[in-house]
């Protein structure tokens, strides 16, 4: 960087009031004056001119050339955007910090962007016939696009402090793609609207099948929970289990979407924790972690007992903290439907076995995601419910669509 002329002239006069201190010296003026002579080895008057002179020049150029230096350091440090995931500490990322042109840019390179106009066109100017439900971040919405191409629209209410949950759901979506993780398609963010575009899941949410507002409408029979049960599974471990790890932090059964087979897809990321370096993960990661797994394990009980756990009318979490002793109890509430005398009394107790290690009172002695879906996949391989026996452990995990940007995820 060249000097400016300022400090230039500055410094010349600082050296040229040190030159004149040192031709001031009152003894030299006396040995001209009286011919008298000091014998010292060195002028101390030269000395202390050119002393106040270095001190002077080096106190400029570190207060000028500094700041300079830490600005340059800050922007050799300065990561893409598409990088912000990569944190060595648990957070939720505040995308209100970062330039929004450059998010934009670099989430368009990950997921198709739409125009409000097209997304208003599918969803018939977003009416009641195209509503399917309202939720705390937008309401959602049935869209129909060309070639009878069916997607699912949330509509994200127009405030502030959802603009940083609304950005971190995409970009966890755009770069992490797995079969139990809900596709996002595309989506539109024009002045004040903010639109996410998914695949639409025919049938609807695993809360609306386990609580059906009319009883004979929705079954599901124990075949197809442990099947959901096994997705669920998958997918968390995917997430967990990975050198970027994923926690959910608000798994339930309405956040759990189930497809035309009845293929569970986990969903509503938006307010998910994210952190790296799997090899040394620290205390406070371990319990976000074991959090998870609760929450699975607390699921898992909804799915086989057919009971609401978040209903303030309910005694579940009292019965929650005794689980871990008292399998036997809470088989007695098992939903009646799943009781058919087929034999499937060992399995169902066998995975309400499961979901009491998950929610044991010790955090420690919880399971990882990875042996709970083994466990869970031998119970269906130990009664023939598998749809192909032959498939791996390794491969059910990592059949994944991921896209590799800017980091590795390794496969398990």
């Amino acid at each position: 960087m060249a000097p400016k002329p300022i400090l230039v002239v500055l410094l010349l006069y600082i050296i040229s009031v040190g030159a004149a201190m040192s031709g001031n010296d009152p003894r030299r003026k006396l040995e001209e004056e009286h011919g008298m002579r000091f014998d010292y080895s060195f002028n101390s008057g030269f000395i202390i001119g050119y002393i106040f002179s270095l001190v002077s020049v080096v106190t400029i150029f570190i207060s000028y050339c500094f700041p300079w230096f830490d600005f340059k350091k800050i922007n050799e440090k300065k990561t893409p955007l598409s990088k912000t995931l990569l944190m060595a500490k648990p957070r939720r990322i505040c995308y209100q910090e970062v330039n929004r042109q450059s998010l934009i840019s670099d989430l368009e390179k990950l997921i198709t962007r739409m125009s409000f106009t097209s997304l208003k066109k599918a969803t018939g100017s977003f009416g009641k016939h195209n509503f399917i439900g309202l939720g705390k971040k937008g309401k959602l919405y049935k869209a129909k696009f060309p070639y009878n191409c069916l997607t699912a629209v949330k509509r994200i209410h127009n405030s502030q402090h959802l603009v940083d949950q609304f950005f971190s759901e995409l970009m966890i979506l755009g770069k992490f793609k797995h079969m139990n993780i809900v596709p996002v398609l595309g989506f539109c963010i024009e002045s004040h609207e903010k639109l996410i575009v998914y695949k639409y899941m025919p049938n609807g949410n695993l809360y609306n099948w386990l609580h059906p507002m009319n009883h004979a409408s929705k079954t599901l029979d124990f075949h197809s929970r442990i099947n959901i049960a096994i997705g669920i599974a998958r997918g968390l471990a995917w997430l967990h289990h990975n050198n970027f790890i994923i926690v959910h932090s608000n798994l339930c059964s309405s956040c759990i979407l189930l497809d035309k087979n009845l293929e569970p897809k986990i969903s509503n990321l938006e307010g998910s924790i994210s952190f790296s370096n799997i090899d040394n993960i620290r205390s406070t990661e371990k319990r976000l972690i074991q959090s998870d797994i609760y929450k699975f394990g607390v699921l898992i009980l909804e799915i086989i007992l057919g009971q609401d756990f978040y209903m303030p009318k309910e005694t579940f979490k009292e019965r929650i903290s005794h689980s871990s002793t008292s399998i036997s109890t809470l088989y007695n509430a098992v939903d009646k439907s799943l009781i058919s005398g087929r034999g499937d009394n060992a399995k169902i107790f066998s995975v309400l076995s499961i979901a009491c290690s998950c929610i044991d009172q010790v955090p420690d002695q919880r399971p990882t995601m990875l042996q709970i879906y083994k466990r869970l996949l031998a119970v269906k391989k130990i009664n023939n419910c598998m749809e192909d026996s032959k498939t791996s452990i390794q491969t059910d995990i990592s059949t994944t669509d991921f896209i590799d940007i800017d980091f590795e995820i390794t496969e398990i």
